[in-house]
């Protein structure tokens, strides 16, 4: 029995070998193969078409994409998007303005308006606009944010106008955008949402705020050291920090000693930014001398030397 165990292994060995041996098909083999099944009736080899297709990232595979965004499936669709914004393809833009704006599927839409942010142009710029009067919350907040990538002035009256959109997620997407376009009326668009309920929408805001470093915001900042929210309170002070104000030193110190550990871990670093050397040092070892937390105690004993070695 075990010599015709042995025989039969060394059968399926002999078989696999010329097998292991072969190949890989070339860049152009693949290509083509690709682009062959690109157009097969079966929905899988599609698929799986237009993935091969992404990993090749050919550009002369682009015409023959464009064409499949005529594919019956959605889900060919959607990934053809996809493909077609990781190659840049600005050539495509009308095509996918077209399924932004018009197609039945909200998948395909969404899709699409996140390849536009990726092809640019003024075509993009249109559709996307458009796209921002979409039913769906998730195709709204996809364009938002591909015009806030494009940092597109002309997106600026929607963008705030979207501010009370009634998702919150498109609310927080229309602030991060704000804060890319980064012009005067953008960044007063985003004092507004300094004052929303929200406090995630608050914070988004402050972190926008603290990268429109086009503009002096310090002014709509300085407000917020008192803002309910800790994690509010501490992106203020980081925000402020970077432009050389100090401000928001006390209001740092004073979260040090909050009853939660994440809040207390960014308040060592804000304290690090912002500390002076008469206050900071000695703020950060008394923190370090109560802390129980050991990754918080780690934070802590960072900022201090940090902090140390920028006010000896």
């Amino acid at each position: 029995m075990r010599g015709r165990r042995s025989l039969v292994l060394a059968a399926a060995l002999a078989l696999a070998a010329p097998l292991a041996a072969q190949p890989a098909p070339s860049p152009e083999a693949a290509l083509a193969a690709a682009l062959q099944d690109l157009r097969s009736p079966d929905l899988a080899a599609r698929r799986q078409a237009v993935s091969q297709l992404g990993v090749l990232r050919r550009p002369e595979s682009i015409p023959p994409l464009r064409a499949a965004l005529s594919d019956e499936s959605p889900l060919v669709r959607t990934a053809v998007l996809n493909v077609l914004g990781l190659l840049r393809a600005a050539e495509a833009a009308p095509d996918m303005a077209r399924l932004a704006t018009a197609d039945p599927d909200e998948v395909v839409r969404q899709q699409a308006a996140v390849a536009l942010g990726y092809a640019g142009g003024a075509a993009s710029v249109d559709a996307l606009l458009s796209a921002l009067d979409d039913p769906a919350a998730g195709v709204r907040s996809a364009a938002v944010r591909s015009l806030g990538a494009l940092a597109s002035d002309r997106a600026t009256p929607k963008l705030k106008a979207l501010l009370s959109d009634p998702d919150p997620g498109v609310r927080r997407a229309a602030v991060s955008s704000l804060g890319r376009v980064a012009s005067t009326s953008a960044v007063s668009g985003l004092g507004a949402a300094l004052a929303d309920p929200d406090p995630a929408l608050r914070l988004e805001a402050v972190k926008a705020l603290g990268a429109a470093r086009s503009s002096d915001v310090r002014a709509l900042l300085k407000p917020l050291l008192q803002d309910p929210d800790p994690f509010v309170r501490l992106n203020a002070v980081s925000a402020l920090g970077r432009r050389g104000d100090r401000s928001g030193e006390a209001a740092a110190i004073g979260l040090l000693g909050s009853a939660d550990p994440q809040v207390r871990r960014q308040a060592a670093d804000s304290v690090s930014l912002v500390g002076s050397a008469a206050s900071g040092p000695g703020a950060l070892q008394a923190a370090l001398a109560r802390e129980k937390d050991p990754e918080v105690k780690a934070a802590l004993q960072a900022a201090f030397e940090r902090l140390r070695a920028k006010t000896r």
